[in-house]
């Protein structure tokens, strides 16, 4: 049984500036000894594979998040909210996240935003070849919000040492950790309306 808290909002400031928070919470309350670790909380957010619920409409649903295929770096962000992709971060315990993101003193023509999250979480799940002993990651960048809430881009400047250490590892360049956010099923015209 997992039992999760999600919270989000919004305060807007002068000139249609905004900072958005996340708070993001999920425990597990009774599990299985042999509970597939396809439902363990993740800081990554949720790529097409472990979407078990088909929540979200993926365009390389089984595609490896870590492969340098452009499709399988479509994400959800949800769970911890990174947007940086990493298979360190899994727990079968307890996730507790954070995740902010701001406007920029900019023209709004440009819809570029900064970001930044923390998380705290139970044991980790044992990654080959990684010694994890972390329970605290964070995460900044920006993302460029190409239709807000529906497709944004994310662009990892820094993090803490064993995701920037994992992402290293498993991209072959900068452009390996550029993810994005494509929510399809929102494409909706009547929501569209909405948040422009």
């Amino acid at each position: 049984i997992k039992a999760n808290l999600e919270t989000n909002y919004e305060h807007t400031y002068i000139y249609n500036k905004s900072l958005q928070i996340r708070f993001f919470g999920g425990a597990f309350l009774n599990k299985s000894d042999g509970l597939s670790s396809l439902y363990n909380y993740s800081l990554s957010g949720t790529s097409g594979f472990q979407d078990y619920t088909y929540d979200q409409l993926y365009l390389a649903r089984f595609e490896d998040p870590s492969d340098n295929n452009i499709l399988s770096k479509q994400f959800a962000a949800d769970n911890g909210g990174f947007s940086t992709y990493s298979a360190l971060g899994r727990t079968n315990e307890w996730l507790m996240s954070l995740n902010l993101n701001s406007s920029l003193p900019i023209p709004k023509a440009i819809p570029l935003r900064v970001y930044a999250n923390f998380a705290a979480l139970g044991t980790t799940v044992n990654v080959p070849d990684f010694e994890n002993i972390d329970s605290f990651f964070w995460e900044m960048g920006a993302k460029l919000s190409i239709v807000k809430n529906v497709f944004e881009l994310y662009f990892p400047i820094i993090m803490s040492e064993a995701l920037q250490d994992y992402s290293d590892e498993v991209n072959s360049n900068y452009w390996g950790q550029i993810r994005f956010t494509l929510y399809l099923n929102k494409l909706n015209p009547f929501e569209l309306a909405r948040e422009l």
